[in-house]
């Protein structure tokens, strides 16, 4: 390590995956690692005088690429980084120069915790809303019926119970492409046992809407946005502990 500065070029022959460690300090507490729990992505982190941080790279390393793994901590500017490359018979050459340029981590740009506050309900299911609002519905409370849209502007939370029917509790959610949040399965009053319903909320009206039901009962299923605007809908426990959905809905 250089200062607050590590650098590692390295090659491999198959892409590494956990924590795999290149420069590891332990006494100082700084490590850079070519790859990481996050995706498999090289990371650097250690202990600063704010706690221990991590760092991760945007994408995995390349294999059987050389590559140069560079960091730096409280350094913020321009950088320009440059490569040499030595062969067996001692003759180098070194790279183009790469411009890179730092700055700080702060809040605006990497998030802060607050302090903890109360909310109304206990948010078992949380969704972001294209208005920056929070979606967020309760567990067994008011028989899966309790949901709120919080604002996190002005910390103010509004009632938008469901009233179609439907226990939402262990139900599965995702973004329909127009903004609008669609809800599957749910709950009846025992655990493992899905339903067949399918609930839609609109964010501008802030109003719950049957949709059609799915052929399979389903107790936390699994939505999946497809790329021509369809949902798939897979998995859940239909009447029983481990009696799950194989079948899909779309």
């Amino acid at each position: 390590m250089d200062g607050a500065r590590q650098h590692a070029i390295l090659i491999t022959t198959s892409t590494p995956t956990g924590w795999r460690a290149v420069v590891d300090k332990n006494l100082d507490g700084y490590y850079l690692m070519a790859s990481t729990d996050q995706g498999n992505r090289p990371g650097f982190g250690g202990t600063f005088t704010s706690g221990n941080q991590n760092t991760f790279a945007p994408s995995i390393l390349a294999v059987n690429t050389w590559t140069h793994l560079w960091d730096t901590v409280g350094s913020s500017g321009n950088h320009v980084l440059t490569a040499v490359a030595r062969d067996a018979s001692n003759n180098t050459a070194t790279s183009a120069p790469v411009s890179v340029t730092v700055v700080a981590g702060t809040p605006d740009r990497v998030g802060q915790w607050g302090t903890p506050f109360f909310w109304p309900i206990v948010a078992v299911n949380a969704i972001l809303l294209p208005t920056g609002e929070v979606l967020a519905y309760d567990g067994q409370s008011f028989a899966g019926k309790n949901a709120r849209v919080w604002n996190p502007t002005t910390n103010a939370f509004t009632s938008v119970n469901i009233a179609t029917g439907t226990n939402i509790f262990c139900s599965g959610n995702c973004h329909l492409p127009d903004g609008r949040i669609l809800v599957t399965g749910g709950h009846v009053g025992a655990a493992h046992v899905g339903v067949t319903d399918a609930n839609i909320f609109n964010p501008t009206t802030r109003q719950w809407t049957r949709a059609a039901s799915m052929h399979t009962p389903r107790w936390y299923p699994t939505n999946t946005t497809l790329p021509d605007g369809r949902i798939l809908v897979t998995a859940g426990e239909i009447n029983c502990d481990g009696c799950n959905a194989y079948s899909r809905d779309l």
